[in-house]
């Protein structure tokens, strides 16, 4: 049996406004958004030229 927990709107978004937790990367054109919208944020990923690591982070950004 699955266990399910209901997530009121308002609940989400005091923490996820935009709702981004719920951002889906399936493909290459997924993940070319998920760039672009990391560079409007001005967050980093592995593998962005900014990003120094040569190592695969240990938590998602």
């Amino acid at each position: 049996m699955v266990k399910v927990k209901y997530v009121e709107e308002g609940e989400l978004n005091r923490f996820d406004p935009e709702h981004l937790s719920f951002f889906n990367i399936n493909s290459g054109t997924d993940l070319g958004k998920a760039k672009k919208l990391a560079a409007k944020k001005g967050w980093l990923y592995h593998g962005h030229k900014s990003d120094s690591s040569s190592t695969p982070p240990t938590t998602a950004y």
